[in-house]
């Protein structure tokens, strides 16, 4: 069949693109957190925790049954019902828009001390930005470009490092958080601007709208409750970490992840391709093809992914002397632990994909609600017995839930 002829090709161009996409954001996350400094750096992160929360609600509303339908549908109807899909993204950015302006104001009344007053604008817009440029991307492995997303993907990161670069550079004074944010805005706006011109063939019909609308809420009923539970149960314990902890040990736990960002090229890369062949694998031969599928994607996926992650693990302080300065020194036992979530992570990926190409996802729903309702329960005690050991059995323990009920 041509997918499967296909296969090894997508893959390739899927793990390309995510390697510039990993290499870009540890290459961003580098230079933010050595310029920055360890408390402005911790700022930024917990800042852009509102990108991650718009982003995931927008995945599970829009891409992610994008990816799961669109590639089962017949040629004929994909038009109409990928500018549905279009249509209904470009409503849920405006609704994400208002609401992190809302939100940004409510946080600025709630505690003046913040001063996120001057974030607001630059943090809706850097949200916007990136999720319509994420919606590209992904909408271009669905329909089988994957060169036009791997092209999205070198304007939008490498003007995004390059931006950054040169503010740090160029500045007489240190940039703040609104520049990190407006620089990667500008790098966004780039790839979204490439990106409209390769959208092909598309038909507006309002009813096709209207029962694209029916047909993905009912796939992401449980999903959009997911994502959100997944944001809250999976960011929960960080963001505590900044309460409880201070602002500096979200710096330490940003940057110390940034180093098994290598791990994304993987995770992120497949993330691009296994729900849309798990969903072609169902439709030509039915749930055992699926099975099959998603059992050797795992074995692989734990095998490489454990792999990678032996890199930083065993000397974790000459990597954070390579590529930090001594603020970031004596964190090395949080690499280490990192490394271990990162493993267990991708667990994650094969057991969503296969639940998602059946349109069976209630049982996602429950595994990140029953995360939750630990993370909220524990968090604040766990954090403020154990500290940084805390974070990382919050994690733990969250992960082992959400894996058990899915499995």
């Amino acid at each position: 069949m041509k997918f499967l002829l296909s296969a090894n090709k997508d893959l390739n161009l899927a793990l390309i693109d995510q390697a510039l996409v990993s290499g870009a954001n540890f290459l961003t996350t580098i230079l933010l957190a050595r310029f920055l400094g360890l408390e402005e750096f911790g700022r930024f992160s917990l800042a852009w925790f509102a990108v991650l929360f718009v982003a995931s609600l927008h995945h599970a509303l829009v891409s992610a049954p994008m990816m799961s339908i669109g590639p089962k549908l017949p040629t004929v109807q994909q038009p109409a019902y990928y500018c549905a899909v279009i249509v209904h993204q470009l409503t849920l950015i405006a609704i994400a828009v208002v609401a992190v302006l809302a939100g940004v104001a409510f946080v600025d009344s709630w505690s003046p001390a913040l001063d996120v007053s001057g974030l607001a604008l630059p943090l809706a817009t850097a949200s916007a930005a990136h999720q319509i440029q994420d919606f590209l991307r992904r909408y271009y492995f669905t329909i089988d470009r994957p060169v036009a997303a791997l092209f999205s993907d070198v304007l939008r990161y490498g003007a995004q490092v390059v931006m950054l670069a040169w503010m740090i550079w160029s500045s007489e004074s240190p940039i703040d958080v609104s520049n990190a944010l407006w620089a990667m805005s500008g790098a966004s706006g780039l790839a979204i601007l490439f990106g409209c011109f390769f959208l092909g063939n598309l038909s507006f019909s309002t009813d096709e709208v209207r029962n694209v609308a029916a047909r993905h809420w009912r796939f992401s009923k449980w999903i959009s409750a997911s994502a959100l539970m997944e944001w809250t149960s999976g960011n929960l314990f960080t963001i505590v970490a900044g309460a409880v902890l201070g602002a500096q040990a979200v710096g330490a736990l940003r940057a110390t992840q940034n180093l098994l960002g290598v791990t994304h090229v993987l995770l992120q890369g497949l993330e691009n391709v296994i729900p849309v062949r798990s969903a072609r694998y169902y439709a030509a031969e039915d749930k055992s093809g699926l099975i099959a599928y998603l059992r050797k994607v795992s074995i692989l996926g734990l095998l490489a992914t454990t792999l990678i992650a032996l890199i930083f693990v065993v000397f974790p302080e000459f990597w954070l002397r390579l590529f930090y300065d001594q603020e970031y020194e004596g964190y090395g036992n949080i690499v280490r632990w990192w490394g271990a979530m990162y493993v267990l992570t991708f667990i994650s990926l094969p057991l969503k994909s296969g639940l998602r190409a059946i349109e069976y996802t209630k049982p996602i729903f429950i595994a990140y609600l029953l995360a939750t309702i630990f993370s909220v329960g524990t968090a604040f005690w766990i954090i403020s017995t154990y500290a940084f050991i805390g974070v990382f059995l919050g994690y733990l323990i969250n992960l082992l839930i959400r894996h058990s009920v899915m499995a």
